[in-house]
């Protein structure tokens, strides 16, 4: 099986590369190597390999810059998905794309399913959407995979940035008004290559394609989850914080704004694939035994 990764120096694209390696013959790229934000460099290599699986992990994650580089955004979000997807179709390629939960409002109180209605507030989100529509309108040879506060541990983003803001700073404001679900990069990219692993069994998932949310499971505050955070950092990183002190969002001015709630509801995911995903607590207790600080 030919399997093209795109967004390979990514969270999720780092973990999932070497899990892919035993499942068929793959080629990377990272942006040094592909810009997809060029449509016709992105349709000469997905013509010159004709791969079987594309693995989409590459994406315009700056939620605020997206405010100002909004071309730049759709053109890595929404079109260059859409491309992937009309390409592939000429040969019955499948397309595995990581989408996220800011396609969603946050207006609900309790996790969204794939069919509730998106509805992003948020250039990044409506450029995310865009790219899912991109890929339904162009093909139905697809696993949209739908996602939310991604972490790795050799990466920065929310968890990482926490540890190190503890080891600065005597006490933590955090905002307390945005829930979600962290979900660990490589508890993802271990999901994705064993729904690979499967594709060998005849129609197992030519039966299955769609839009899937997999994510941690339950929901927490990014200042519940801070807390937890400092509970579990290893005795061997002297921490200066000893208190973490609930904010606003608004008590931090962003060019984006940021959905409320968007914790994801994964049961479609679990029920049509027969797997049990992990609490996000779970995850970020595996996780941490990982990290380099």
């Amino acid at each position: 099986m030919q399997i093209l990764l795109f967004g390979k120096n990514g969270q999720v694209g780092k973990a999932i590369l070497p899990l892919l390696q035993p499942i068929g013959d793959v080629v990377s790229f990272g942006h040094q190597e592909l810009d997809v934000a060029d449509a016709d460099q992105l349709r000469t290599v997905l013509r010159m390999y004709k791969p079987d699986v594309v693995v989409n992990a590459s994406a315009y994650t700056n939620v605020d810059r997206a405010e100002i580089e909004k071309d730049m955004a759709w053109r890595v979000n929404a079109e260059a998905p859409g491309i992937m997807m009309e390409e592939l179709n000429q040969w019955q390629g499948t397309l595995v794309h990581i989408s996220t939960d800011y396609v969603f409002d946050g207006t609900k109180d309790h996790p969204y399913a794939e069919d509730d209605l998106a509805n992003p507030i948020n250039e990044y989100g409506r450029s995310k959407l865009a790219g899912e529509e991109q890929i339904t309108a162009k093909g139905d040879r697809y696993l949209i995979l739908r996602t939310g506060w991604v972490y790795a541990e050799d990466s920065q983003n929310f968890v990482t940035n926490v540890f190190k803001w503890a080891t600065a700073q005597d006490t933590l404001r955090i905002v307390d008004d945005q829930i979600g679900t962290p979900t660990w990069a490589t508890m993802l990219a271990e999901q994705i290559a064993s729904l690979l692993s499967r594709r060998m069994i005849p129609d197992f998932i030519e039966e299955r394609w769609g839009i899937y949310h997999c994510s941690g499971k339950g929901a927490v505050s990014r200042y519940a989850l801070a807390k937890k955070l400092l509970c579990l950092i290893p005795s061997r990183i002297k921490v200066k914080a000893s208190a973490v002190i609930p904010a606003k969002s608004s008590d931090f001015p962003s060019l984006a704004s940021r959905p409320r709630y968007s914790a994801l509801d994964c049961t479609k995911f679990e029920k049509t694939f027969d797997v049990s995903l992990p609490t996000w607590d779970l995850s970020l207790s595996n996780a941490l035994e990982q990290i380099r600080f």
